[in-house]
């Protein structure tokens, strides 16, 4: 049977269309060969009289649980009995029949034929109210239960609330500590720490996302991540890779920059931009490199290790990406990365994720930067500022020499106004004048000198005399001596010792008896 329709008129004057364009027999492992006809109706209102009678009640009672969500089923049910209640009774049995289909029946039936009219009600849910229903389901599912993840992309706001993921080696959950439960954890939340959480399921509604809202915790131990990151942090301290001293400076004006990193998303073109836009003309070199996954560490070493190898010089590398989670940054946290970086012979400056992230990139490299953009600003400065500073020490320069100018007009001036350079004769009369008045005073000078000096010498004389040893000798006194020591007393000497007895004129040798 096809091509076969049929009008008829639903109480309230609704018009209802029932188009059966092809009817086929399917298997049913329930209920096995049964026709499939398709119901189109608007509204939900019964056929009237005259229509087509022969119909599936599966199609309907599927379509009415589409249209009302299974809750108000039973509502719609007593409806369509009391209006069928006025029809005969063979319609109201058959309402009544089709109603009560089993609903897994429906679900049951295979898919419609190809080539079928539809026009079925449905309960149509806005998006507010979906978000709405499975936030209710999840709250009244899920008791308060225990976690236990690792911490990941975890950032703290002004708020006092703290966001994050719990992470295990197959899946991961975004979850939040408010302000108010906060207080009562003794250890700060960081990356990379594994964690026993206790809190409730529930869904943030505005964005449809699964969410964990953690009432109290537990350290556990720090995932694996993190205690290979220490382990290696410390690997190249013990090097001396992070020391300061072989750290280079960055040339001043770089003619030719080269950028490591993605060669898609912002973090290029924010640098491309700023680059470009504080210093116009200036050659940029772009190396494209995975930036995360599986290859990307070695990719990022390798251009690093390719742009020193380059025969084109680069002045000055930038290193980096935009932000993302410690999975995401983890290639620049990678042995190779941070060798390469070491060993470069070109200045690096390293720009990975935001101002909160830190890898071991940015203590290997020669200069760290925030952000790629804040990068791009530290590698050049700014063509405008730079001339305007060329402008400034060129006016003071030429004001320097209009000074110094000016100086020497004033100096040539009051040269000008000397006696010497109006009347030079008469300046040098009075050079020999002063030279004759000179040669006269000087051998009465030089004999008042000479007279002086000799009383000095008179009277110091004098004095060395008073003090003399000799001048003591001379009144009786002597100087006994033993073994060239001079004795003070008696018992420096011993019977049968030698002494010399020094008196003012000569010297006598003794033995001690």
């Amino acid at each position: 049977m096809s091509g076969l329709e049929n009008t008829g008129r639903c109480p309230g004057n609704s018009e209802v269309i029932y188009s059966l364009h092809e009817t086929r027999t399917h298997r049913n492992p329930d209920r096995g060969n049964h026709p499939r006809l398709l119901l189109a109706a608007k509204h939900g209102r019964l056929p009237a009289r005259g229509s087509l009678r022969d119909l599936s009640h599966a199609s309907a009672r599927a379509a009415l649980d589409r249209r009302e969500g299974g809750r108000l089923a039973h509502r719609r049910r007593d409806r369509l009995a009391r209006r069928a209640a006025r029809r005969d009774e063979p319609k109201r049995a058959r309402a009544l029949h089709w109603l009560d289909f089993g609903r897994d029946r429906a679900r049951r039936l295979p898919p419609p034929a190809r080539g079928l009219a539809v026009e079925a009600t449905r309960r149509v849910f806005t998006i507010s109210e979906l978000n709405a229903q499975v936030h209710s389901l999840l709250e009244a599912s899920f008791p308060e239960l225990w976690v236990e993840g690792e911490i990941s992309n975890c950032k703290a706001y002004p708020s006092g609330h703290t966001y994050l993921s719990l992470k295990d080696d197959k899946a991961q959950v975004r979850a939040v500590l408010f302000k108010g439960s906060s207080f009562a954890i003794k250890f700060k939340f960081a990356d990379g720490l594994k964690i026993l959480a206790r809190g409730r399921v529930t869904s943030y509604e505005t964005r449809g996302e699964l969410q964990f809202i953690i009432s109290a915790a537990e350290p556990r131990e720090k995932g694996a991540l993190q205690l290979a990151l220490e382990q290696l942090k410390a690997k190249l301290s013990a090097e001396g890779l992070f020391d300061e001293s072989r750290k280079k400076p960055l040339p001043p004006f770089p003619k030719t920059v080269g950028v490591v990193t993605s060669g898609q998303g912002a973090a290029v073109r924010d640098m491309i931009q700023v680059l470009s836009r504080r210093w116009p003309g200036i050659a940029i070199r772009v190396w494209p490199v995975k930036v995360q996954g599986p290859g990307a560490a070695a990719e990022i070493a390798g251009a690093i290790q390719g742009f020193n190898e380059l025969a084109a010089d680069t002045d000055i590398l930038l290193v980096g990406r935009g932000g993302g989670s410690i999975e995401d940054l983890w290639a620049f946290n990678e042995e190779p990365v941070a060798r390469a970086i070491a060993a470069s012979d070109i200045p690096v400056i390293s720009c990975v994720g935001h101002e909160t992230d830190t890898t071991l990139a940015d203590f290997v490299a020669d200069l760290r930067a925030p952000t790629p953009s804040a990068a791009a600003e530290l590698a050049v400065q700014d063509k405008g500022a730079v001339l305007d500073r060329v402008a400034e020490l060129v006016d003071a320069m030429a004001q320097d020499l209009r000074d110094a100018v000016e100086s020497l007009e004033r100096r040539l001036q009051y040269a000008a106004g000397h006696p010497f350079l109006k009347d030079p004769r008469r300046l040098w009369e009075q050079r020999v004048q002063r030279i004759d008045d000179l040669s006269m005073r000087l051998p009465e000078a030089l004999k008042r000198r000479l007279e002086t000096l000799g009383l000095r010498l008179g009277a110091a004389a004098g004095r060395l005399d008073a003090i003399s040893p000799l001048n003591v000798l001379a009144r009786g006194y002597a100087i006994a001596t033993s073994q060239g020591k001079v004795l003070t007393r008696a018992s420096q000497v011993k019977k049968g010792d030698a002494v010399a007895v020094r008196l003012s004129e000569g010297e006598i040798n003794c033995e001690v008896a």
